[in-house]
């Protein structure tokens, strides 16, 4: 009778096993149907209150993805935040065309060095489980998982400038125009 809201609730949360953990748990006090409805207004739903000593970063599903994202290099930021631009899976050609990594976004890590090539940074995020691969031989699409886009869109929109913010839509806009003409 409620398989629709359950497998509403894993698409959701894109299969990803805590994230279905974190929110089985709200299944004590909410039907499937409830909690379905509940996740289209963000994960926060699923955030542990828990006063036990477990470790915030295991009971909360929006630090985790902080935690992870702490982790990147400056470059690795910076283009991690373009990419929510996309709101699908985006070829490699097409976040060459949309990212730029002409300096990092956090002013406090200047130091980064020179800016890696877009393929580096693509590679790096896979490498960390931050994009899905998705394609087939005959060509790779990338896809962030819809809970780490809307975290990383979130973080884009606080910490970027409204000019970077038209930048980048105008380069996308630029880039999708032009494959479609």
């Amino acid at each position: 009778q409620n398989a629709g809201a359950v497998a509403e609730i894993c698409h959701r949360l894109d299969g990803m096993p805590l994230a279905l953990e974190l929110a089985s748990a709200r299944l004590n006090v909410l039907s499937p149907q409830q909690l379905a409805a509940r996740l289209e207004k963000g994960f926060d739903l699923i955030a542990s209150k828990s006063r036990d000593k477990k470790s915030t970063r295991q009971t909360n599903l929006r630090n985790t993805i902080e935690w992870s994202y702490s982790l990147l290099d400056p470059w690795e930021k910076t283009a991690f935040l373009q990419l929510s631009c996309f709101a699908g899976a985006f070829s490699l050609e097409s976040a060459e065309a949309v990212i730029d990594l002409s300096a990092p976004l956090d002013d406090a890590e200047s130091e980064a060095g020179d800016p890696p090539e877009i393929l580096d940074v693509v590679f790096s995020l896979r490498d960390k489980s931050l994009l899905a691969l998705r394609g087939d031989d005959e060509k790779y699409q990338f896809e962030m998982l819809g809970l780490i886009r809307t975290f990383t869109h979130e973080r884009f929109v606080k910490t970027t400038s409204e000019e970077f913010q038209r930048d980048l839509g105008k380069r996308h806009a630029a880039h999708f125009l032009e494959r479609a003409e």
